[in-house]
Formats: structure tokens, C-alpha cells, sequence
């Protein structure tokens, strides 16, 4: 994601700008982006940006589907909340992804949480 002025933060519309995006995962995992976590919104399954690519998946990918995708996963943990990895996909009739997040030009995408302080830790 590209800088943003916090002017996009989160106004009455509850989207966070890149900015602000960006600054709390470098404030929860540090600087960096391979070591941010997530929390996939189906399973619940934890993963950082670097699981991603070791996996194959694009960029973009990270954050927005599980990387169950990309590893093989199989269905059956696809929306039980039972730890994952499961092949949920952010897009599509059914999104779950939590956060919205708008960039520089205006577009709003939506991603998985960052995984929690504990989760974090234990992950």
C-alpha cells in the first residue's frame, strides 16, 4: 500500500487509511511487512506476509484469502473458526474481511485483522 495523509483516517465511515494501516502494523510486528500478522476471518488460522510468499501467493493475496489457498489446505476448515489453514477467499459473494483499508486513489479494499498481541506472540 502507498502513503496516505492521515486527512483519510478513520473518519465516521470506519476505514482506515494506508497510512494508518501501515504505522499499526509497524507499531504491533515492526517494521517489516514480511513479519506482519494476520487473523483469517474463516478459520481464524494465523499467518505473516512471509507465509505468503513462501507459499507462492501474489502480493496481493496476503491478507485477503487464507494462505490455506496456496498450501493445499483442504475445505473442511473453510468458516468453523477450528485454527486453519482453510481455502477462504476474501473476494467474492461472501466477505468477511474485516478491515477497510483506503488507498491513495480512492479504493477501498478490505483485509483480515492483524492477529492480536497474544496471538501473536504464540504464533
Amino acid at each position: 500500500m502507498n502513503e496516505t495523509s492521515t486527512s483519510d483516517s478513520i473518519a465516521g465511515d470506519g476505514v482506515l487509511s494506508a497510512e494508518q494501516w501501515r504505522a499499526e502494523a509497524s507499531r504491533l510486528f515492526g517494521p517489516d511487512p514480511l513479519r506482519w500478522r494476520f487473523v483469517c476471518p474463516s478459520c481464524g488460522h494465523v499467518a505473516a506476509v512471509e507465509d505468503w510468499k513462501n507459499a507462492g501467493a501474489k502480493d496481493t493475496q496476503a491478507a485477503f484469502s487464507c494462505v490455506g489457498r496456496y498450501i493445499g489446505a483442504d475445505d473442511s476448515r473453510t468458516f468453523r473458526k477450528e485454527g486453519g489453514p482453510c481455502t477462504y477467499a476474501g473476494g467474492g459473494l461472501i466477505r468477511l474481511n474485516p478491515v477497510a483499508v483506503r488507498h491513495e486513489d480512492g479504493a477501498i479494499t478490505h483485509v483480515f485483522a492483524f492477529a492480536g498481541a497474544t496471538t501473536a506472540a504464540a504464533a
